[in-house]
C-alpha cells in the first residue's frame, strides 16, 4: 500500500528531517492539498466547528497561497454542513 505524505518533507537538510513550512515557520507546516484524506481532515475539522459548535465565519489565512480549486470544493462543503444552500449574489 502506498502511503502519500500529509505534508512535504525534507530528509536531506542539515538537521536530518524538516517540513515544507509557510513563509519558513517551522510550527506551521504546509499540508498536501493534493492529497485527498488531507482535504477530508480539514473539511471535517470544519464540519466540527460550523455545525456542532455553530461558529459563522471561516479565517482564510494566507488564502493567494492555496488553490482557488480547494477554496471552491471548502464552499461547496461548507454549504452542506449546514444543511443549506449558497446565496446568489
Amino acid at each position: 500500500m502506498s502511503v502519500r505524505p500529509w505534508c512535504k518533507v525534507d530528509y536531506e537538510n542539515e538537521h536530518g528531517f524538516s517540513y515544507d513550512c509557510w513563509e519558513g515557520h517551522s510550527m506551521l507546516p504546509r499540508l498536501n492539498l493534493g492529497e485527498p484524506a488531507v482535504r477530508e481532515h480539514i473539511f471535517d475539522v470544519a464540519r466540527f466547528w460550523l455545525k456542532e459548535v455553530g461558529v459563522d465565519g471561516w479565517r482564510l489565512d494566507v488564502a493567494h497561497e492555496i488553490s482557488p480549486d480547494f477554496w471552491r470544493e471548502f464552499r461547496t462543503a461548507r454549504w452542506s454542513f449546514i444543511n443549506s444552500t449558497p446565496p446568489i449574489f
